[in-house]
């Protein structure tokens, strides 16, 4: 039975991690693709250790803080990354899906920020993009990673190619607004849930 997949992005601070639980609730399988990414960075810290010396640690682990401030101010620094990284995360995906194969279940979900960056776009069969407006995602950006309004710049830059229009039209694109709180995401998530299984019969 194949498995339709459904990638969930947008950008940082933008809420798509609420968004996901809330479609784990209603039983989807969430994959956490930023988890992934963590795992390959271990998987391949020799080589990204190779290309950025700086950020590894007297363990021999790699600083994930102090790569991003690198990565996230220099455009060359971070396609170098993404070269590493993201051929092994997208891989691991194609697994993931071919396992939910042999299950029940019917509808994976891929969470991810990079999903058209990473080429897991052509995985998917619709796309949701969580949208927040920027003053509403710096605010939340300086509650949560207490790094300063230049951190959140620095990252807004560093995705200035996320967004949804940036799938020219060959997926189907869902937008959903997250400018303001909880209730409306569970709110928006049960609408979107409930037409999925009166169109597919998914559950």
């Amino acid at each position: 039975m194949k498995v339709t997949v459904i990638g969930l992005t947008g950008k940082a601070c933008a809420g798509k991690n609420q968004y996901g639980r809330c479609l784990q609730e209603h039983g989807l399988l969430v994959i956490d693709v930023d988890k992934l990414g963590h795992e390959a960075l271990d998987e391949r810290r020799a080589e990204v250790g190779r290309l950025f010396p700086s950020v590894v640690t007297s363990e021999g682990q790699i600083d994930r803080r102090l790569l991003g401030n690198i990565v996230f101010k220099d455009k060359a620094a971070l396609e170098r990354l993404d070269a590493v990284i993201h051929p092994v995360v997208k891989q691991r995906c194609r697994q993931l899906i071919q396992e939910e194969q042999e299950t029940s279940r019917r509808v994976v979900v891929l969470n991810a920020a990079l999903l058209k960056r990473g080429g897991l776009d052509e995985l998917c069969d619709e796309i949701i993009f969580v949208s927040a407006l920027l003053w509403v995602r710096c605010r939340r950006s300086l509650a949560r990673d207490r790094r300063g309004i230049m951190w959140f710049l620095h990252r807004e830059w560093s995705q200035k190619d996320i967004s949804k229009n940036s799938f020219h039209g060959k997926i189907p694109v869902i937008v959903f607004n997250n400018n303001s709180g909880v209730l409306n995401i569970c709110r928006q998530v049960d609408d979107y849930c409930a037409i999925l299984t009166k169109k597919n019969g998914f559950r």
